[in-house]
């Protein structure tokens, strides 16, 4: 026997082993190493392509769709950025007595409290600065994609591009 048929053997045998408990991730890297010892993509098993970024068609359509994806959501994040920049819409919160603003939880989205810090007398802005940065809109719009609650402005835009 060839070393080649040898290595198509591992191989089958690699594939009947993922087919018979998907589970096993021992067995999917096994499946990965042998296809990529014969030259196929280890996570499709499709031929590569390409002469200095070799790839398969597979991977060439995953990255298209996590481009354009990428694409969308910065598109959506820049529109309500320029929004809340231009103050035609405000992040949603409320002042205390002592003038400092706070982010709601739909706001706040776990991005804000926890690394800008805490509003005083003399920098009573601090939340609020960092619910206008694109950094925080982007976070937003991230969420609202994945259908969890978001501030109305945020909502709005989606509907706008027909994304809501």
């Amino acid at each position: 026997m060839s070393a080649f048929e040898m290595t198509v053997d591992r191989l089958a045998e690699a594939e009947r082993k993922v087919q018979r408990d998907p589970d096993d991730d021992l067995a999917a890297e096994r499946l990965r190493v042998e296809r990529a010892r014969v030259g196929l993509c280890p996570d499709h098993g499709l031929a590569l392509t390409g002469t200095v970024r070799r790839t398969c068609p597979g991977c060439r359509s995953e990255r298209k769709a996590t481009n354009a994806r990428r694409r969308r959501v910065q598109r959506l994040a820049d529109m309500v950025y320029q929004d809340r920049v231009e103050r035609e819409v405000h992040p949603e919160g409320e002042f205390d007595a002592a003038g400092r603003w706070y982010p709601t939880d739909r706001e706040d989205a776990g991005d804000i409290t926890g690394r800008v810090r805490s509003p005083s007398r003399a920098w009573p802005y601090g939340y609020i600065k960092a619910c206008r940065s694109k950094r925080h809109c982007r976070v937003l719009v991230e969420r609202a994609l994945k259908g969890l609650d978001v501030p109305g402005d945020v909502e709005l835009a989606l509907e706008a591009i027909g994304e809501g």
